[in-house]
């Protein structure tokens, strides 16, 4: 949980070597967020380059746990480690019950 305005790491996170996978590999990153007034964000960090993943913002304004779900990206290349940030925007407790990333062809 966060009640930051600004982008906070979790200990959420998961290590991927995107040579284990194929090349057409696509992941959809995915969160279960809850606030009670606000908005609450969730995003992945590749915490290895400290690349943003812009992409994988999403998120929920509602005070029921609800997964959301990310467009498709790309892994990066090689080993990275994948860290969830979250935000509040009324500095509201944000929750995150529960995070993935669903790997598909």
């Amino acid at each position: 949980t966060t009640t930051k305005t600004e982008w906070t790491e979790t200990s959420a996170a998961i290590q991927l070597n995107s040579n284990d996978y194929p090349s057409e590999v696509k992941a959809v990153f995915e969160a279960q967020l809850s606030i009670v007034n606000g908005e609450a964000w969730a995003r992945l960090k590749n915490k290895t380059t400290g690349a943003i993943m812009q992409v994988t913002e999403i998120y929920n304004n509602s005070n029921t746990a609800t997964w959301k779900s990310s467009p498709a990206f790309k892994l990066h290349n090689g080993t990275n480690t994948y860290v969830v940030e979250l935000k509040s925007t009324s500095s509201e407790q944000t929750n995150l019950s529960g995070a993935r990333l669903k790997l598909s062809l």
